[in-house]
């Protein structure tokens, strides 16, 4: 294990990049399981605020301490077993979305509902129930755990796979291990939007969809099985300029009811409205005469021509700017 008591050796552990400066007195770096154990057992049996840290790439400042102690996962980064029948990976907290990516890769698979920064930590992307620019064809990873180990707060480590613990409407009483869990959930209503606010319930819920997003408060995940996807043949992304807004809106429409079809979905379909496109104009001058722009990413399974051809047809019946449309493959 690792331990740094001086402020000058861990400042960049006190801020995200939200650029919210936090403070603490010390900083743990444990390298196994155990150590995590007895890290938390002694802030425990001290009452020492403790704070978990990632790779600090949020930016909410969800991992910048107020006070006490840092926990830091980096160590915990190694990837167990990646099963290539199933495509359930084994990974513990602190390994990188990078790294398990190019791993992945090296066997033809891929976790595509990774977030957007590949600096991220495993851990901290399910602790905060992360996702990406591929979310509109694949979802956050949180469909994707399978499993989860978690040490709690007075150091006992508990294993929760997806289907063993359900809640009865909005109550758990279940035994996990040695542990016996017996507690109410919150009655709120979670938004049918996306959002990241409060605690995961609902009737007869999962237990580990209570711990995915639940940004270490309830314990600390240290190991994950997570099911990965095939590897694409291909990808091609395209930019879709438009001259009226609602243009682009009836583009995107289209992109849902291909997603709703299922036929051949982008994984990828992000909006830009005129402030957005504004901060490009600098560098691009000609785009002050387009109000709005829809960014694609198109997985390819069978012939690239043909997808390119079906993606400038949506564009032209959108009313969409073809002469304009920035299209690539690599």
């Amino acid at each position: 294990m690792i331990v740094k008591k001086s402020r000058d050796q861990f400042l960049s552990y006190l801020e995200d990049t939200s650029n919210i400066k936090g403070h603490a007195d010390i900083l743990y770096i444990p390298e196994t399981h155990a150590e995590v154990q007895e890290i938390l057992r002694l802030c425990q049996q001290k009452q020492i605020p403790l704070t978990c840290s990632g790779a600090r790439t949020g930016t909410t400042g969800g991992c910048v301490p107020g006070e006490g102690a840092i926990l830091s996962l980096e160590k915990l980064n190694h990837i167990k077993d990646i099963d290539e029948e199933t495509g359930v990976v084994t990974v513990e907290a602190g390994t990188s979305l990078e790294s398990l990516e190019k791993e992945l890769n090296k066997k033809g698979l891929s976790l595509k509902a990774q977030p957007t920064e590949s600096l991220a930590y495993v851990g901290g992307s399910i602790s905060t129930s992360a996702s990406g620019v591929r979310g509109f064809k694949y979802g956050g990873i949180r469909d994707y755990v399978k499993k989860i180990k978690v040490a709690l707060i007075d150091g006992s480590i508990i294993t929760i796979e997806r289907g063993q613990v359900r809640a009865s409407r909005r109550a758990f009483d279940a035994e996990i291990g040695p542990r016996t869990f017996k507690f109410n959930l919150p009655s709120y209503t979670m938004p049918s939007t996306k959002h990241q606010a409060g605690y995961f319930v609902k009737d007869n819920m999962d237990m580990i969809d209570l711990f995915i997003g639940s940004e270490g408060t309830l314990g600390v995940i240290i190991e994950a099985d997570i099911v990965t996807q095939r590897a694409p043949q291909a990808m091609f992304d395209c930019i879709v300029f438009f001259k009226k807004e609602e243009d682009a809106l009836r583009f995107v429409d289209t992109a849902k009811t291909i997603k709703k079809k299922n036929e051949r979905p982008p994984t990828s379909l992000e909006f830009f409205d005129r402030n957005s496109l504004q901060f490009l104009q600098s560098a691009y001058p000609h785009l002050k005469s387009h109000m709005a722009a829809v960014y694609v990413e198109q997985e390819i399974i069978d012939d690239f021509d043909s997808q390119i051809e079906r993606w400038l047809r949506l564009i032209k019946d959108a009313g969409g700017q073809d002469d304009d449309t920035w299209f690539g493959d690599t």
